[in-house]
């Protein structure tokens, strides 16, 4: 039993350095985080507002930026296109997500083939994987594409 009891505690320091390094990178990540049961949740009730897709949910979402030009991601049309422009082809063909791999990386992007169940966790997918290039924001401070 005093086994166990350590290796929880030793397992929730971990996760607790984890999840502040993360939160520098990610700040939306903030708040209050407990391991329980081999589980890692969120515990504080203001989480922040999950991405929806493109400007989805009210003013409180994110949308993905193409950051040289400014272009808000509003489709796989135009995420794709920026992608092959950084040498990013389509990998296989599954029916549930649209995947993306660069022959140089052993980087893979996995989004939902429908685009309005983009979550914000998938475009910090795309963000960590394609740096200085895109970005997160906010849906409501961002102006709309012209």
């Amino acid at each position: 039993m005093r086994a166990t009891a350590s290796v929880m505690k030793m397992a929730n320091t971990v996760v607790t350095i984890a999840v502040r390094i993360q939160t520098r990178i990610f700040p939306s990540f903030r708040g209050v985080w407990v391991f329980e049961d081999g589980m890692v949740r969120r515990a504080d009730s203001e989480a922040p507002s999950r991405g929806r897709g493109v400007g989805g949910g009210g003013g409180g979402g994110k949308v993905l930026v193409h950051m040289p030009s400014s272009e808000v991601v509003t489709s796989y049309e135009v995420l794709e296109r920026r992608l092959r422009e950084l040498g990013w082809e389509r990998y296989l063909n599954d029916p549930c997500l649209l995947q993306f791999h660069q022959r140089s990386t052993v980087h893979l992007i996995s989004v939902p083939r429908d685009f309005s169940r983009l979550k914000l966790v998938h475009m910090y997918d795309v963000v960590v994987k394609t740096r200085n290039v895109f970005e997160v924001r906010d849906a409501a401070t961002t102006a709309a594409p012209p």
